[in-house]
């Protein structure tokens, strides 16, 4: 349970998910999905069909249901689990800081976009293997984004406050707003990124 967990052991936190979480799990997935299909991986999740249907598509309007579907596993993976965990933290006195990783990755044809761990060589400002092949061949290593990661991640171990110089003013997370730091080709705070499907 999220609100025991932070209740338990109160100590800053800063977390966060990328914009495309489920690209990295669905390779297997087949290239057509019918409105049925779809509707079966939402039920078996034991979710409210219509409204979680509903609120991907009004979020990520002309997707197809293959896309969708991989938002949603991305989703139920990664995003939810994460801002429980940010939502719990807040209700406390220990401050909680949410970012999302938007940079789209250029390799093997923009397949993976902003993938699960795509964000970890960003952070320690190193073009590490096999991260760095998913730039793409001949891709620049956006060293930008890396020193704006960089200096949020050694803000925050030094200070438990992930604000530098580098990027706009980024609050703490609370359950009005929700600011959220995007990190991508450039950072900017966002209230409730994605809210429709946050709150489907």
């Amino acid at each position: 349970n999220p609100s025991d967990a932070v209740a338990t052991d109160p100590v800053p936190l800063l977390i966060g998910t990328n914009l495309d979480e489920g690209t990295l799990f669905t390779l297997d997935l087949p290239e057509e999905i019918t409105d049925s299909q779809l509707r079966r991986a939402v039920e078996s999740g034991g979710h409210d069909t219509d409204r979680v249907v509903a609120a991907f598509k009004a979020e990520y309007p002309g997707e197809t249901n293959r896309q969708l579907l991989i938002h949603m596993l991305g989703d139920t993976l990664f995003r939810s689990a994460s801002l429980r965990v940010a939502d719990a933290q807040a209700t406390t006195d220990t401050s909680v800081w949410v970012y999302l990783f938007t940079w789209q990755s250029q390799g093997f044809h923009g397949m993976f976009g902003a993938m699960h761990a795509l964000e970890i060589p960003f952070v320690w400002n190193m073009p590490l293997e096999p991260w760095g092949q998913l730039l793409g061949e001949g891709e620049p290593w956006p060293p930008d984004l890396a020193d704006r990661m960089h200096r949020a991640w050694i803000s925050f171990v030094h200070t438990g406050n992930p604000n530098h110089g580098g990027i706009p003013d980024w609050p703490r997370y609370d359950t009005d707003r929700r600011p959220t730091m995007e990190f991508g080709d450039t950072s900017r705070m966002l209230d409730d990124p994605q809210g429709r499907t946050r709150a489907g």
